[in-house]
């Protein structure tokens, strides 16, 4: 029989032979030192993490929804227009053989990214801590991991070639949202509205750009055609909450797709101060309702994503570090491996440098 506590398990010898080899009497306890480990379990950090969300605005998982993959290494298809868009002849007699098509795409080669971060807990820490380290431990990487992550979707996005030439555009002076006098924030959404090969299922603005967005004259025209001078309804400004935080903002103005703000920052190296990840840019997706099994549909943009061991796409680890520190410690390690890439950069759009 034995009982435990943080630091020992007491374990009661009953045969004489026992006490002998380990040098104790017979009927007398001993007590065998643990570490913090030996009473805790990591497997369930795999499954606890893909439903921890950090707090901050991340919108990457829903821009750039995640598919799991079981290889690191594999193709996917760019889907060009005519794939869809051009028309083909489908009429039959009924004894004629039927017309046949093939997918009018380009398998392109994906390598899978590896990114992790640990976080060293010395043993001191784990002995003293009254609540779950591992746990906490988990939190803080999984918090760095979607800050790098949110900013590499915005980044890819942002970037002028990773779209067909004429789903992008670059506001010239005088034309930005925030004060150019020539400035017209519906026009420049709704051209490139048009212009995408597939409808527009959303829209994102940084909060800069929204708050120009909605103070701006035109707008508030745009919106007095459909209202005249009275309040909108609670259709139009809503807040969807993530785990009931109120964190995220969306609103919906009549004729256009529905407008999501992406309030993620990250310091600049350079200044210190906190920027904007989509910063002064409009982005535009395509991602049609439902969940695909795989990557055989037109979108804009995609992740892919290693199920790992555990299937989740979430890997964690632990091991001992014993050269830190007089007691040494735990080290644990969690991450993915995945990689984002445009599907279909005819659909959708960019405008760039909408607020000065």
């Amino acid at each position: 029989m034995f009982a435990t506590n943080p630091q020992y398990v007491s374990v009661q010898l009953a045969s004489p032979e026992d006490a002998r080899l380990l040098g104790v009497p017979g009927s007398q306890n001993i007590r065998l030192a643990l570490t913090p480990a030996d009473v805790s379990s990591l497997e369930e950090l795999d499954t606890y993490l893909p439903g921890y969300r950090p707090f901050g605005g991340f919108r990457g998982d829903e821009v750039a929804p995640i598919l799991l993959r079981d290889k690191e290494v594999g193709t996917y298809r760019v889907f060009g227009i005519s794939n869809l868009f051009r028309r083909v002849h489908t009429e039959i007699s009924l004894q004629s053989p039927v017309g046949e098509v093939d997918p009018e795409t380009e398998l392109v080669p994906y390598q899978m990214i590896p990114h992790g971060l640990g976080s060293f807990l010395p043993w001191e820490t784990e002995n003293s801590a009254s609540f779950d380290l591992k746990r906490a431990a988990g939190e803080r990487v999984k918090d760095l991991l979607y800050t790098e992550r949110e900013y590499s979707i915005w980044n890819t996005l942002r970037t002028l070639g990773s779209w067909g030439a004429g789903q992008r555009v670059t506001l010239a002076a005088g034309f930005q949202w925030n004060g150019g006098v020539n400035s017209d924030p519906i026009g420049d959404l709704q051209t490139r509205i048009r212009a995408s090969a597939q409808p527009v299922t959303d829209i994102y603005f940084g909060l800069r750009t929204s708050h120009a967005f909605l103070s701006h004259v035109k707008v508030r025209d745009y919106m007095r055609s459909f209202y005249g001078d009275l309040a909108p309804g609670t259709n139009v400004m809503r807040g969807a909450g993530v785990q009931g935080s109120g964190e995220m903002i969306d609103y919906v103005l009549p004729g256009l797709p529905p407008i999501h703000v992406a309030t993620a920052v990250t310091q600049n190296d350079t200044t210190g101060a906190l920027d904007e990840m989509i910063g002064g840019d409009v982005i535009m997706l395509s991602n049609p309702p439902g969940e695909p099994s795989n990557f055989e549909r037109i979108q804009t943009v995609r992740t892919f994503r290693s199920r790992g061991p555990s299937g989740t796409g979430w890997t964690s680890r632990e091991y001992r570090v014993e050269n830190r520190g007089l007691n040494g410690g735990t080290m644990i390690v969690a991450g993915y491996s995945e990689v984002v890439k445009m599907v279909a950069p005819t659909t959708g759009g960019l405008i760039k440098n909408v607020i000065q």
